[in-house]
């Protein structure tokens, strides 16, 4: 069925992310199945919306859009397309929303601010590789690190323990998710639970390194090539093939981790082809309603196909420094992708300055601001001990959680 809307000279794909771009605005013609595309770092909801009109799939089908400039042409199944052209944005959205039915899910946490090690570890990696900085994640930087939040009394919250515990190739890598062995994960659990924090952990449950254990033993696993702009280093894996197999897999992982303590449990790098990421995001979603009590399942694909498995999204992947200097706008479309793609979820803010660990003191302080502007969607998301950064970083942080939580 084809169904045809004239435009404006723009406009606006939720659907449509790269790495580290605010590519949702287009200005240049395309022709695209939504549903064949990757899901990205930040892919939102079906839609392409202009002056006066949202047009958005309702179910996964073979839909294609084609946009010439001036005129939008899709041509989908009956009953899977829904338009809306009332004036008001956010009715059209609430409208579209209607049309989908999708129940989304409510953080276990609430609002509690989340620390988490990832840009501590990139500031303190000798030569800023991604082995290295998987390198640095360390029981002396997650001790030191609390050390840190009790002495500057900042509030209980999240602490997340992200990529570097456990090898990434071989023997126990991904898929086989084996510790390191200096990396003792019931105790690491318990001394952040011994210091008022809810455990968190980084997972990405839908990758595969073809040389674990898991792919030898089970071949059928191994899926597509992992493939992305910005982040090359994850090209050498791949995504996990949805099957049984797969199923139990996660199950496996979840219930160990569970064993552990942890409690939050951080999934990332769901950037590969959709209909495999969201049935993947439903085997997360089984995969922790069978443990004996709720965890909070943070996800970073805003699409409400995906978004309605998980308990939180996050803003994510957003690089800030003078090397970077479109991170504003990158971070306003995350945002706004983010609210209307997955309404009333709570977001995680991410990295308080985002990914860098270059990140200067002022922009550090400029991104924390508009954290503190957005509170009333999300939560921020401490990374990087502001110390680094200078006295007027760590007089902002404390002034943040001051006036949200103290």
């Amino acid at each position: 069925m084809e169904t045809r809307i004239k435009t404006g000279p723009s406009v606006f794909c939720s659907y449509y992310t790269e790495w580290n771009k605010d590519t949702y605005p287009r200005i240049e013609p395309f022709s695209e199945r939504p549903f064949s595309m990757p899901s990205g770092s930040t892919g939102g909801a079906p839609v392409v919306m202009g002056d006066g009109f949202l047009a958005g799939l309702v179910q996964q089908c073979d839909a294609l859009f084609e946009w010439d400039g001036a005129l939008l042409t899709v041509n989908a199944p009956e009953n899977t397309l829904f338009v809306s052209t009332v004036e008001d944005e956010v009715q059209r959205w609430r409208e579209y929303h209607q049309a989908l039915g999708f129940q989304f899910g409510q953080a276990p946490f609430g609002k509690l601010p989340e620390y988490c090690t990832w840009v501590e570890q990139s500031w303190l990696a000798n030569d800023k590789t991604f082995n290295d900085v998987l390198s640095t994640l360390s029981s002396e930087l997650i001790g030191s690190y609390l050390d840190t939040i009790e002495k500057k009394q900042w509030p209980a919250g999240r602490f997340t323990v992200d990529a570097g515990w456990s090898p990434f190739e071989g023997d126990g890598g991904l898929g086989d998710w084996e510790p390191r062995p200096d990396m003792d994960m019931p105790l690491i659990a318990q001394q952040i639970r011994a210091r008022g924090h809810i455990p968190g952990i980084w997972l990405a449950p839908a990758l595969l390194d073809r040389n674990s254990c898991a792919a030898k033993r089970n071949p059928e696993l191994v899926g597509e090539p992992v493939q992305m702009n910005g982040e090359c280093e994850w090209t050498k894996y791949y995504y996990l093939a949805p099957s049984g197999a797969s199923q139990e897999l996660i199950n496996n992982l979840f219930r160990r981790v569970f064993d552990w303590g942890f409690r939050k449990f951080k999934l990332d790098i769901f950037y590969g082809p959709k209909p495999a990421m969201y049935e993947l995001s439903r085997q997360c979603r089984v995969a922790a309603d069978l443990l004996p009590e709720p965890v909070e399942l943070e996800g970073h694909v805003p699409d409400p196909f995906c978004a309605r498995y998980m308990d939180v999204i996050r803003l994510n992947d957003l690089m800030i420094s003078r090397r970077h200097p479109g991170w504003r706008s990158v971070y306003e479309g995350h945002l706004a992708v983010c609210r209307n793609s997955a309404p009333g979820m709570m977001l995680n803010l991410d990295h308080i300055g985002g990914n860098c660990a270059e990140v200067g003191e002022d922009l550090f302080v400029e991104h924390l601001n508009l954290q503190q502007r957005d509170f009333e969607v999300g939560y921020p998301c401490l990374s990087l001990l502001p110390q680094h950064v200078g006295n007027d970083a760590v007089l902002a942080v404390g002034r943040f959680f001051k006036s949200k939580y103290l």
